[in-house]
């Protein structure tokens, strides 16, 4: 999996794709991560609002910018990437380096 931003045409702002090469090796492992760690948020209203993201990546995957190796994509809009750059870095918190 990798993430690219294009821009919009036309409109304000980027979309953040999700390229996967596979719905089992890499899409399904993806997603049900996110679903791991949303989780294991103990704030309600940022689990929940990380869940919503979570459904918005399921329902917007498809094959539209499939090439190549790409199988399958979803993506964020610019505001929903930052949220979820957001939520990543304070999952990053609980991570202790080994």
């Amino acid at each position: 999996m990798w993430i690219e931003a294009k821009n919009r045409s036309g409109r304000y702002g980027s979309l953040f794709i999700f390229n996967f090469g596979s719905v089992y090796s890499d899409y399904a492992p993806y997603i049900n991560h996110l679903e791991e760690l949303a989780s294991g948020i103990m704030i309600k209203e940022c689990a929940e609002s990380f869940r919503e993201l979570i459904r918005k990546m399921r329902s917007r995957c498809d094959d539209k910018y499939a090439h190549d190796t790409v199988m399958l994509s979803t993506f964020l809009y610019a505001d929903e990437m930052a949220e979820l750059a957001t939520h990543m870095s304070y999952l990053l918190q609980d991570v202790v380096p080994e």
